[in-house]
């Protein structure tokens, strides 16, 4: 579940908030069928 992305630590992706989003969604290349998920979109 991811419930918000936010640039609280960009500093750990060299202040940039593509780099912090794609680590975020990196999460969905392990996903198995039987998994779920989830974040909010607002």
């Amino acid at each position: 579940i991811i419930t918000n992305i936010t640039p609280d630590h960009l500093d750990r992706y060299d202040y940039q908030m593509e780099n912090y989003v794609k680590a975020k969604f990196r999460l969905t290349q392990n996903l198995r069928p039987e998994d779920c998920f989830i974040f909010d979109s607002d």
